[in-house]
């Protein structure tokens, strides 16, 4: 199965991170990112960049709200960032790092208000977003079971933070 996550970053160190919500049934625990399956390719080893693109938007809709995907879906069109795969956890696992500034950090930041997710009994939107130093997000906000998070924050901090986690 593969699964698509998007990783925005500043250039001054901070990750949006979602918060709250629940899926499959669960309370989240922790920070966590947007993302989810690549819907329709469930079997296959590799996705194409356009369905990468659509799963991540589609994820920023029902997870960070419609205002922010706007947002960000402007910083991705203008970098046109390249997405990181690894298989992590028996999963083809794209992780799409975009850079964005920090006034769009700063918009999407707060509660989430327009998510296209229904709340259900099983699944629910973030209740927030919050942009947290990188380090910090490492070593205190994302739960010991989200390796695929770790990885990501670790990958990211090697290319563009001289490995500061």
């Amino acid at each position: 199965m593969s699964k698509v996550y998007g990783l925005f970053y500043t250039r001054t160190g901070n990750v949006l991170c979602g918060y709250g919500g629940k899926v499959g049934g669960h309370n989240r625990v922790g920070a966590q990112l947007p993302g989810g399956s690549a819907t329709g390719k469930k079997d296959a080893q590799e996705i194409t960049i356009h369905k990468i693109r659509k799963t991540l938007l589609d994820e920023l809709d029902e997870e960070f709200g419609v205002n922010a995907r706007k947002l960000l879906e402007a910083e991705i069109d203008l970098r046109n960032p390249e997405p990181y795969s690894k298989i992590l956890d028996g999963h083809n696992v794209y992780i799409v790092f975009c850079e964005i500034s920090n006034d769009t950090a700063a918009a999407c930041c707060g509660f989430v208000t327009d998510a296209k997710k229904r709340r259900t009994f099983y699944d629910e939107p973030f209740t927030r977003v919050a942009a947290v130093n990188i380090q910090t997000a490492y070593e205190k906000e994302i739960d010991a079971g989200n390796t695929w998070f770790k990885e990501a924050v670790l990958a990211l901090a090697a290319s563009h933070f001289n490995g500061v986690c």
